[in-house]
């Protein structure tokens, strides 16, 4: 089977470090042989567990602590009172709003929206020219059109 990855919370990878369970465990108190079975099994779990041999860090972090904790509940308390400090000490990503975008985005976009303002413009005034192609079709023709056709039947009544 191929390395497993770790997915991280900013998207980069990077391969699964038992070195680093084994060091979390001994850093929350647990025993070198706590951390040396806890990496051990992790790290079969990982195997079986990574979907196209990555896994995510948060799944990483609830198994480590899951399996602690079946053995120490002491050291298990310990690394969720540390993921939850590191947590709340990493500043959120702020939700980016439209106005933050760059000028140039902004700019280019609001040039498209007035070509096509003009374009739609055009065609408009286009079809108010346009002459229907047929008789009878329901368009009404030009204005001094329709003046001359009045005309023409005005004079053919008084001639008669």
């Amino acid at each position: 089977m191929t390395e497993v990855k770790v997915k991280k919370k900013d998207g980069s990878e990077e391969p699964l470090q038992l070195s680093k369970i084994e060091g979390a465990v001994k850093k929350a108190g647990g025993s070198v042989a706590l951390a040396a079975e806890t990496a051990l099994e992790v790290g079969v779990w990982a195997k079986e567990r990574a979907k196209q041999g990555v896994i995510t860090t948060i799944e990483l972090q609830r198994q480590v602590v899951g399996f602690v904790a079946t053995k120490n509940s002491q050291v298990a308390t310990a690394m969720q009172n540390f993921v939850k400090k590191a947590a709340e000490a990493k500043p959120q990503m702020p939700a980016v709003s439209i106005e933050e975008k760059p000028k140039e985005v902004l700019g280019a976009a609001a040039k498209a929206e007035e070509k096509v303002a003009g374009a739609v413009q055009q065609i408009v005034s286009k079809a108010a020219e346009l002459k229907p192609s047929a008789p009878g079709t329901g368009a009404t023709e030009k204005k001094e059109e329709s003046d001359e056709e009045k005309q023409e039947s005005t004079s053919e009544e008084k001639k008669e």
